[in-house]
């Protein structure tokens, strides 16, 4: 079948907007930039977590751009996006605000997580806004 030349300039504008999402992050993770690892070790899953994730948004980006593979790389990128939901909504990520680290994912979870997480804040088994 053949698509129109709208579509296909429609396609590629965004999977590659897509696949420059996932890349962007690359930098962070595999640097060990602070941010990326405070998120990590808050979930307990630094470094493994952090470089996994990582690699899978590598190969997401990668099967994005190539024709053949579009279909495998919306998949895995759909499991990459589902994963940080998860793990950022459910947990409590007390990142200081204007920290790279805090997500635009976690801002919408803050009025269901807001108060647990201040009740563990009191009782002093999470430090509220250590950074370093």
């Amino acid at each position: 079948m053949e698509h129109s030349k709208a579509f296909v300039i429609a396609s590629w504008t965004l999977r590659a907007i897509a696949a420059i999402i996932l890349l962007q992050t690359l930098f962070f993770k595999f640097t060990g930039a602070k941010e990326s690892v405070y998120i990590f070790t808050t979930l307990g899953m630094e470094p493994w977590g952090r470089i996994g994730s990582g690699a899978a948004e590598l190969i997401a980006s990668i099967l994005l751009l190539l024709p053949q593979t579009v279909v495998f790389g919306a998949i895995m990128s759909l499991g990459v996006i589902s994963g940080a939901i998860f793990f950022q909504s459910g947990s409590c990520m007390a990142v200081h605000p204007r920290s790279e680290a805090r997500s635009l994912l976690t801002e919408p979870c803050d009025w269901r997580n807001g108060s647990y997480c201040r009740a563990i804040q009191r009782q002093g088994r999470i430090d509220t806004f250590n950074m370093t």
